[in-house]
Formats: C-alpha cells, sequence, structure tokens
C-alpha cells in the first residue's frame, strides 16, 4: 500500500496538541502544590488562633479569682432598703476578627446602703483593662467559620437584705468553644492523555477588534495565530506567530507572436523568428536570437536527395483534360483569420492563415 503523506498542518496541530497537553500536565501539577501550601498555611492559622483562645481563657480565670479575692468593707449602720441593682447587658460590639472571644461590658450596681464601703467598681474595669492590653496581639488570618456563641446559665440571685449587700451569685460555667472541622482532604486525579488538540477555523483578520490567544486569522495573504489576547494586527511578532506564508502565483509563458526590435518582451514570452520559436528567459532578454532568449523549436531542414530510380514505361497519350479549373470567389473566416479559395469547379483550395500578417502589420505600424 502507498505511504499515506502527512500534511505540514496535521504535523503543526500534533505538536502543538502534545504542547497543549504538556502545559496543562503542569497547570494541574502546580495548582496541586499551591492548594497544598494554603491548607498547610490554614493550619498554622487555626493552631495560632486556638493558642491565642487558650492564652485569653488563662487571663480571665485569673481576673475571676482576683474578683473573687476583694471583700466587701466594713459594714455601716443599717440603711433604707435601697432599691435592687438592674442588670444591664451593653449593646453588642460590632463584629472582631474571627477567633477573637468578645467581653461584654458589666452590668451596672445599685446604689449602697448608707455610710456602707464597697469595692470600687472602677478598680475592676482597670484590672480587666491592663489584663486584655498585655495579652500579645493575635495574627490576623483568613476569616474561619464563625464559631457558636454560648452563654452559661445565670447564677441565681441573691435575697435583697435590710442594710447589708447580698452576695454574689456564683459564675455560671463557661460556654463550649465553637468545634472547627475541617473535612476530608480530596484526591488529586489526573485524567488520561486526551487526543491531539486542532487549530481553530482560520477567520480573517478585523482591524480593531481585539482577538484572544489561539485564535487562528489570515492577513495579507498570511496565516497567523494570536500568542495573547491582542488588538494589534500581526505585523507585530510579538503578539503573533506566523503559521504559513503566502505563496508566489505561477507564471505562463505568452505568445506575443513575430519578433519584432521595437516591442519590449518579459520573461516567459514566446516569439517567432526565421521560422523557429524563441522563449524570453528574463525580463528585457535584448536582441532575439541570444543569450536573453531560449530556442523552443527550429523550423526542419530539407532531407538529403534520394536516388535516381529506374525509367519507367513511357505511358500511353490520354484523351485531352478538362480545362484547369479557375478561382472564382474567396470564403472568408473572419474568426480565425482564414482566407479559402473557391474554384470554378466548386473544390476549395488550400486557406491561407493570415492572423501573422495582421500581426506584423500591427506591430510594424506602431
Amino acid at each position: 500500500m502507498p505511504d499515506t503523506l502527512v500534511s505540514p498542518a496535521d504535523l503543526l496541530a500534533e505538536e502543538l496538541g502534545i504542547v497543549a497537553a504538556r502545559l496543562e500536565r503542569d497547570v494541574d501539577r502546580k495548582k496541586h502544590e499551591i492548594e497544598l501550601q494554603v491548607e498547610a498555611a490554614i493550619l498554622r492559622i487555626e493552631k495560632q488562633n486556638s493558642e491565642c483562645e487558650l492564652r485569653l481563657m488563662s487571663m480571665l480565670r485569673m481576673l475571676t479569682e482576683k474578683i473573687a479575692e476583694i471583700r466587701d468593707g466594713k459594714d455601716g449602720d443599717v440603711g433604707p432598703v435601697g432599691p435592687p441593682g438592674e442588670s444591664i447587658i451593653g449593646p453588642p460590639g460590632p463584629p472582631g476578627p474571627a477567633g477573637e472571644a468578645a467581653i461584654g461590658i458589666q452590668g451596672e450596681i445599685g446604689p449602697p446602703g448608707k455610710d456602707g464601703k464597697d469595692a470600687d467598681p472602677s478598680l475592676i474595669m482597670r484590672m480587666i483593662a491592663e489584663a486584655i492590653a498585655k495579652l500579645p496581639p493575635p495574627e490576623r488570618g483568613p476569616p474561619g467559620p464563625p464559631g457558636e456563641s454560648v452563654i452559661g446559665p445565670k447564677g441565681d440571685k441573691g435575697d435583697p437584705g435590710i442594710g447589708i449587700k447580698g452576695e454574689i451569685g456564683d459564675r455560671g460555667p463557661p460556654g463550649k468553644d465553637g468545634q472547627s472541622i475541617t473535612g476530608p482532604k480530596g484526591e488529586s486525579v489526573i485524567g488520561p492523555e486526551g487526543p491531539p488538540g486542532k487549530l481553530p477555523i482560520v477567520k480573517a483578520y478585523q482591524s480593531g477588534k481585539v482577538h484572544y490567544a489561539g485564535e487562528v486569522v489570515t492577513y495579507l495573504g498570511n496565516s497567523y495565530q494570536a500568542r495573547a489576547d491582542t488588538a494589534r494586527d500581526p505585523s507585530f511578532d510579538g503578539d503573533w506567530g506566523c503559521i504559513a506564508l503566502a505563496g508566489i502565483d505561477g507564471k505562463t509563458p505568452m505568445i506575443r507572436g513575430v519578433y519584432s526590435e521595437q516591442s519590449e518582451y518579459l520573461a516567459l514570452n514566446v516569439v517567432s523568428l526565421n521560422g523557429g520559436s524563441f522563449i524570453a528567459k528574463q525580463d528585457n532578454p535584448g536582441q532575439c536570437p541570444g543569450d536573453g532568449w531560449q530556442l523552443i523549436a527550429s523550423q526542419g531542414r530539407r532531407g538529403d536527395k534520394g536516388e535516381r530510380g529506374e525509367r519507367g514505361i513511357r505511358g500511353e497519350i490520354g484523351p485531352p483534360g478538362a480545362p484547369a479549373p479557375k478561382l472564382k470567389a474567396w470564403k472568408l473566416d473572419r474568426h480565425h483569420y482564414l482566407a479559402t479559395p473557391i474554384m470554378t469547379d466548386g473544390d476549395e483550395g488550400p486557406a491561407l492563415e493570415l492572423r501573422g500578417l495582421f500581426e506584423q502589420f500591427n506591430l510594424e505600424t506602431k
């Protein structure tokens, strides 16, 4: 069987398909590496947030113990019964960065009895503010899922005494921290290599339009493919790659008739001269015949005279013949420049070809 011929366009399409598949695999591998780096960074940030939360809870427990150590001052005389203190929860502040625990504002304490010496609330607030100021600033990471905000049960309120301040109820247990659950890591699967890609359909280049990477256009007879998104024409090598250049139109010999020294001739012009035909090798070939002309065909020579044969027997004298026919008229073929003689006996003589004479006349009268 004959070998199958593969065109340059098919070879180029096959090479481009191989390169595209290799680039796609490299992109998938790089994407997988970046995903692993991002996951590792998220785990480090979550660990740092957990450590900050543990330190904050430790400081809050220490503050709770300090507050418990404060004792009421010496009771004074029994004063009138004051109104019960209101437990006011301040409005929630703006949401802070993920992972930070928000502390509400302490409710106001009711007015003390007469001559009573209670602990200064401003001292407690200053201690809380100083403890929070000593905490190292946590590193801000990407926002994680919001944790659950759980408020522990409120302690029982003591009975109002007469002139004696009731004891503060026990502090409820701290709420549970929100759980940060990370799902299982997905598998990275690279599929089988696909078939070689094909070049896009070729379109004509449109000036002023944005052509995107990979598009194939024709421009001034050439074919180009865009290396990147561009609005410039294919004359810019940086944005376009040439796929195929325009070919040169082939030249066909042109018959110019009888050679004339006054005429100008170009390459592949054919002339007749002295029974021969010549073709020009170049533009302005010069005198014919000469170096600028190539002989194609020449007039044949007369062959050598053959040997004289034996004299034949003299024939009998025949009857007198009919008178020779004379020229009666001419039959003209204007399309082919032919003139055919019509004889008196009705026969047609050999046709005369007049095209060459008219061409010679036209050349000489220019």
